[in-house]
């Protein structure tokens, strides 16, 4: 493992995070990739494991920063503005004393704003615990975005909400896919939207798919979109390709 991530084999793929009808890309989530020589594609849960194993968490975690940071100061302007690039933080790097100066290291080293910085936290993090405090208001006190990721899963109540400093909720992808099928599905997809909106937080709905998710999520109004039914993971060169060209034409999963 360390050899992989001494000579960059180890790589970072981004995901797209699309306005709702899908014409403007105003951001994109890193997501971290390895493809061994020997024993071909390694699930990321598998590389996170094995860089705390080794105890070369803080190392890879320093650089899946700085990789980011730096991929998106190459990025152009959105109609909505700068692009905001978001990372995945585990409960281990949560715990790192070092976490903080390795966000500060990547804001300093690409240039880039610290509000177009977001750093996700899974529901799995946030609940049992309250021990991530002090890292939680370090990295609020350098402006980055907290995002809580995966929200509906079922291991965050909305009690939680109240004392986090989060500032986008990612609704779980099982929210979009449960509310085609049910009235009751579709009112707790809209109450868990309002109420992030309520508490100042802009919403970004996961897993969208096919055209009806689509519709139930732009009718509970969430603000944003992340989902196969636009784009999957790709490599920085093709997203940065993607990001020059002239706003895509979505004619098929656009709502009406």
């Amino acid at each position: 493992f360390e050899k992989a991530l001494i000579a960059r084999e180890i790589r970072l793929v981004y995901q797209p995070v699309v306005t709702i009808d899908g014409a403007q890309i105003v951001g994109a989530e890193a997501l971290v990739r390895w493809t061994h020589r020997d024993l071909g594609p390694i699930s990321p849960a598998t590389i996170l494991d094995l860089a705390e194993l080794t105890g070369l968490i803080g190392q890879l975690n320093h650089w899946i920063f700085s990789q980011a940071a730096n991929d998106a100061a190459t990025w152009p302007k959105s109609a909505h503005g700068d692009r905001f690039i978001a990372v995945n933080v585990t409960p281990s790097e949560l715990n790192l004393p070092e976490l903080a100066s390795h966000v500060r290291d990547a804001l300093v080293s690409s240039g880039i704003e610290a509000k177009n910085l977001v750093i996700e936290l899974s529901e799995r993090i946030v609940a049992p615990t309250k021990g991530f405090t002090e890292n939680l208001d370090r990295l609020s006190e350098l402006g980055v975005r907290l995002a809580l990721d995966d929200f509906g899963e079922g291991r965050t109540s909305l009690a939680h909400l109240r004392g986090l400093p989060i500032d986008i909720l990612k609704t779980d992808q099982l929210l979009a896919q449960h509310s085609t099928r049910s009235a009751p599905d579709r009112i707790i997809l809209e109450s868990v939207c309002r109420l992030a909106h309520e508490l100042g937080m802009t919403v970004v709905a996961e897993g969208v798919e096919d055209r009806n998710q689509l519709e139930a999520v732009a009718a509970a109004r969430a603000d944003f979109v992340h989902g196969y039914l636009f784009y999957k993971p790709m490599d920085h060169g093709e997203l940065l390709a993607l990001l020059f060209q002239a706003a895509p034409s979505f004619a098929e999963a656009k709502v009406s």
